[in-house]
């Protein structure tokens, strides 16, 4: 409404007709919305079908930290057989929580 009533006062200021204020006002306020909420519908759509492969992505570079860092740095201490027993426990452990709940 501040917006409709900021672009209208300055053209009723002219001299221009009451109609073709209206008119003109509500097409600065009806198109660009219009134009942005497609606009915006269309970008979701996109986004919402890169999910899944984003979210590919970022398991990768998570499995990769972990390979990279976190395991060489746990077996570097002389506690190589508890580090890979843990690793494998929670690994495990993850897969029985994920059938569970997807299940």
């Amino acid at each position: 409404m501040p917006d409709g009533f900021a672009f209208a006062v300055p053209m009723a200021d002219t001299g221009m007709s009451n109609a073709r204020v209206f008119w003109y006002t509500t097409l600065s306020g009806v198109v660009p919305q219009v134009v942005a909420s497609l606009f915006g519908f269309l970008l979701v759509t996109v986004a919402a079908g890169l999910f899944p492969v984003s979210s590919g992505f970022a398991a990768g570079a998570m499995l990769a930290v972990v390979f990279r860092e976190l395991i060489p740095s746990s077996h570097g201490h002389g506690h190589a057989d508890a580090a890979t027993g843990a690793f494998l426990v929670g690994f495990v452990l993850l897969v029985v929580v994920d059938a569970v709940v997807v299940v």
